[in-house]
C-alpha cells in the first residue's frame, strides 16, 4: 500500500500552516509599527533641537518671523518662501533644502521629509502636515506672569520650561483643518517619548 496523508492529517498540516502565517504576519506588522515609531520619535527630537541650537544663536530668543513675529502653527512637509515656515527658520539645522517658490500647490511647494509621516513615506505617500505648535505657555511678562505663545520670545523667560511641549503631532483629533481628514484618525502612543531638553520646552512626541 502507498503511504499518503489523510484528509484529516492535511487539514491539520492546513491549520498548522495557517496559525504561523498569522503569528508571522502579526510580528512583521508590530516590526513596521516600531520601526516608524522609532523614525518618529527621532524626527521629533530633531525638529526639537534644531529649535534649541536655533534659539542659542539668537542669544537665548524663540524662532519666529522677522516680518511678523510669529509663524504658522501647523507645520507640515510642504513649505514656500514665506518666513513664517519653519523650514526656512530652522531648516539649516535639518538640512532642509531653501525653497524658491512662493506657491501654495502642494504639487509646486518644496517637500521636506523630516516633517512627513513615516509610515505614509513607506506606503509611497508624502505625507501631510505633522506638527503643531504649541501657541500658548506661561511665561514672565514685564506685567507679571500669563500664557502668551512663546515664540520670538526669549527662552529663559517660561516658567517650568521642562515641563511645558513645543509642539505635538497633529491628528484629526487636534486639529480642524482642512486637510484634517488625511491625517491619522486619533492619537496612538509611541514606544517612547523624547526626553525634556534642558531649559527648553519638551518636544512632545506622544502621537503616530
Amino acid at each position: 500500500m502507498r503511504s499518503a496523508f489523510t484528509l484529516v492529517e492535511t487539514l491539520v498540516v492546513i491549520t498548522i500552516i495557517t496559525v504561523l502565517a498569522t503569528i508571522a504576519f502579526s510580528a512583521a506588522k508590530h516590526l513596521r509599527r516600531s520601526a516608524s515609531s522609532a523614525v518618529c520619535v527621532s524626527k521629533m527630537s530633531q525638529i526639537g533641537s534644531a529649535i534649541l541650537i536655533d534659539s542659542q544663536d539668537r542669544g537665548g530668543r524663540l524662532p519666529a518671523s522677522p516680518v511678523y513675529g510669529n509663524f504658522h502653527t501647523g507645520r507640515g512637509s510642504w513649505y514656500n518662501r514665506q518666513d513664517r515656515r519653519l523650514q526656512n527658520l530652522i531648516g539649516e539645522f535639518l538640512g532642509s533644502m531653501e525653497s524658491t517658490t512662493w506657491s501654495t500647490n502642494g504639487n509646486l511647494m518644496t517637500f521636506d521629509p523630516t516633517f512627513a509621516w513615516p509610515a505614509l513615506l513607506a506606503e509611497g505617500k508624502k505625507g501631510t502636515p505633522g506638527i503643531l505648535m504649541n501657541t500658548s505657555v506661561r511665561m514672565l511678562t514685564d506685567t507679571g506672569s500669563g500664557r502668551v505663545s512663546p515664540w520670538g520670545r526669549m527662552l529663559d523667560r517660561i516658567e517650568e520650561s521642562a515641563k511645558e511641549s513645543a509642539f505635538v503631532e497633529v491628528d484629526q483629533q487636534n486639529t480642524n483643518a482642512g486637510w484634517k481628514n488625511l491625517l491619522p484618525p486619533g492619537p496612538i502612543p509611541h514606544l517612547s517619548t523624547p526626553s525634556a531638553l534642558p531649559g527648553f520646552p519638551q518636544a512632545a512626541g506622544v502621537l503616530q
